[in-house]
């Protein structure tokens, strides 16, 4: 079982990484909050990536494949999230921080769910039913204050802005995490036209 990877970053792609650990080209896919992450490391830089390994199974023969996690917490929740919908469902819906994600779950927050990569209504109300109560541990694990999207209205900036972005062709998910960096980045902005500018200033 491997636990970790500790190696150079090679290269980034949609779905993952390429880490160079002591000369061996590890293949590890990576979710989308953490990709968004190493995006902004430059290429050769030294990094650590928590674990996770599972055989693929397909036509009678299994690929092993590595996923990788930037925190434990991410890990552990995307193991939670397997249980339910399976593990590239699980690492593709980690597209918003964990604490966020926990929310929804623990407040039965099928819209926020839903607006997840990969979760459709169906699977959000399954998740929620079948985790509800077994994730609060994850509340407030990389939630800022100003971003728990989720405790918004619909008529309030913040849902203003992301059903804008949407509107503009931004998937919902991409919209949520946007809006997430952009308050982060500037905690008083305070109208949707604000929210919406800062977050074209950050492209």
């Amino acid at each position: 079982m491997i636990s970790y990877l500790r190696g150079d970053l090679v290269s980034v792609n949609d779905e993952g990484v390429v880490l160079d650990v002591a000369g061996v080209g590890y293949d590890v896919l990576v979710a989308p909050i953490a990709l968004d992450h190493l995006r902004t490391i430059e290429l050769g830089t030294e990094v650590v990536l928590l674990t996770h390994h599972y055989l693929q199974l397909e036509q009678s023969r299994g690929t092993p494949v590595l996923m990788g996690f930037r925190t434990a917490e991410e890990r552990d929740l995307c193991l939670a999230l397997m249980a339910v919908i399976g593990p590239r469902s699980a690492l593709k819906a980690l597209a918003a921080p964990v604490g966020q994600i926990a929310q929804s779950i623990e407040f039965g927050d099928v819209a926020y769910m839903k607006s997840l990569p990969g979760i459709g209504p169906q699977k959000a109300k399954e998740i929620i039913a079948k985790l509800q109560g077994r994730v609060a541990r994850f509340i407030g694990v990389a939630v800022e204050p100003a971003v728990a999207v989720a405790q918004h209205g619909a008529d309030d900036p913040v849902s203003e802005a992301i059903d804008a972005l949407v509107s503009l062709g931004h998937k919902r998910a991409e919209a949520v995490q946007a809006v997430n960096r952009a308050l982060r980045d500037d905690p008083t902005l305070s109208s949707t036209q604000a929210i919406i500018g800062q977050v074209y200033a950050q492209r």
